[in-house]
């Protein structure tokens, strides 16, 4: 295990530590695990994320597309509307039944409608699937899965995949490779029409993406909304300026990091970080731990808004597989915290200690009951030069 900050970047940039480890790391869940969990390990080894070499780098450059910073920036809009929409949601449920839940009302549906509109499906049909996800991010957050964790991510594997399937067929049968937009999906049909994807990484990837494209945003929101509810102080700086509600999103990500590890798998004899490390040693690279590293962060315990000149939180990971939706998951944490503390001033925290999920890898809260106080008619434009990414 790597906990300093240089020695956990060191191993997620280091070629022979390989994220391609799903296969073997399904196959230990149980004597029948090679039949058993066919679609759980076929999703997992075929995803860029469990790819290293070439071919993560060609998986990667395909899904790069929907990630450049004009299409970011043309999704402002959207993600402001979202916003709004869940602090009416917040709103209606606090009048309703004398509270709400940040997480049920805002933090999950957020992120879902997003990758939802970047994939160009149906929200309500992403929405449907966030359970079958749930249960993929169960299973990679048991350090020791079993078998109950690995049926359920099996069915939820299965799910993911049949709706993609059909989401192909769809398209197959309604695009060309001429006819443009389409979203994210349609770049990935295009690529599987031009050879650079095979009919099964396509389904993977859509799959992968709706997973990843929500399950750390979620956590980032909640995450954020409970430390700056807990650091009234911190909360009521950020109405001073964009710039600190920027900074504000990456102290979340260093303080409460919603990604708390990852794992590798060592490939060669080498020596990493001053360590050596044999063919086949399992290697975590603890991020939650990195981000708290005394000689980059001073203080690394107190929570602070207005940090600066420090390194960067290891939160998205780093090296080639640093996650490709950070910039989006970066954009929909600032744009919420904005206009949460614009419209909602008043925003408190119900309990001291709301519950979290039980999960090891992921990092986040299983709801957390908020009072909205009386909403402020603050719907000020955000400057589109002021776009943090």
């Amino acid at each position: 295990m790597f906990t300093r900050y240089d020695e956990v970047a060191a191993v997620l940039r280091d070629p022979n530590c390989s994220a391609a480890r799903a296969g073997a790391w399904v196959n230990v869940v149980g004597s029948d695990a090679r039949q058993e969990f066919r679609a759980l390990k076929g999703v997992l080894a075929r995803t860029m994320v469990f790819a290293d070499g070439r071919r993560h780098r060609r998986l990667r450059q395909v899904v790069a597309h929907g990630f450049r910073r004009a299409a970011l920036e043309a999704m402002l809009p959207s993600i402001r509307t979202a916003v709004e929409d869940g602090i009416t949601a917040l709103l209606a449920a606090e009048a309703r039944d004398g509270e709400a839940d940040f997480m049920a009302q805002f933090a999950r549906p957020l992120p879902v409608r997003m990758i939802a509109g970047m994939l160009g499906v149906p929200f309500e049909d992403a929405l449907g699937l966030v359970a079958s996800s749930d249960a993929i991010a169960r299973f990679i957050g048991e350090p020791a899965p079993s078998v109950a964790a690995a049926r359920a991510a099996e069915g939820g594997a299965q799910e993911l995949t049949a709706y993609f399937e059909r989401m192909l067929h769809t398209a197959g049968r309604h695009r060309t490779q001429s006819d443009g937009g389409g979203g994210l999906l349609a770049t990935l049909v295009d690529a599987h029409a031009a050879g650079r994807l095979s009919t099964r990484e396509l389904i993977v990837q859509g799959a992968m993406l709706l997973f990843a494209g929500h399950e750390t945003t979620r956590n980032l929101l909640g995450n954020g909304i409970q430390a700056l509810l807990s650091h009234p102080e911190e909360w009521r700086r950020l109405a001073e300026s964009p710039a600190r509600i920027r900074a504000a999103v990456f102290e979340v990500l260093r303080h409460d990091s919603p990604v708390q590890y990852t794992g590798r798998r060592v490939i060669r004899d080498c020596t990493v970080a001053g360590r050596r490390l044999r063919r086949g040693d399992l290697v975590i690279a603890h991020l939650a731990a990195a981000n708290r590293d005394p000689e980059k962060f001073p203080d690394p315990d107190v929570f602070r808004v207005d940090r600066r000149g420090e390194a960067t939180p290891l939160s998205f990971g780093w090296g080639p597989h640093v996650c490709i939706g950070a910039e989006l998951s970066v954009l929909e944490a600032w744009i919420a915290f904005t206009q949460l503390r614009r419209r909602l001033p008043g925003l408190m925290r119900i309990e001291d200690a709301p519950m979290r999920i039980d999960n090891a890898v992921y990092r986040g809260l299983a709801r957390l009951p908020v009072r909205c106080g009386a909403p402020a008619d603050d719907t000020t434009e955000i400057s589109g030069n002021a776009c943090p990414v």
